[in-house]
């Protein structure tokens, strides 16, 4: 699952998206950048920019 993650996640650059951790934590806001193995969100919420592990990420959501 985590191949469709990435992919997805570098079609999104620049778009909204929310994420659920495999915690269960969600996080929403912009795509900053990916790579295989990392996500970088600037997080509506907080206004700060995250970087998460994408094997950590359970569910993603592309908001056009």
């Amino acid at each position: 699952m985590n191949d469709i993650i990435t992919k997805r996640l570098k079609e999104s650059k620049s778009k909204s998206i929310l994420i659920f951790l495999e915690n269960n934590f969600r996080y929403e806001g912009k795509c900053l950048n990916s790579d295989e193995k990392y996500l970088e969100l600037l997080d509506y919420k907080t206004d700060k920019i995250m970087v998460f592990d994408i094997a950590q990420i359970k569910t993603l959501e592309v908001k056009e």
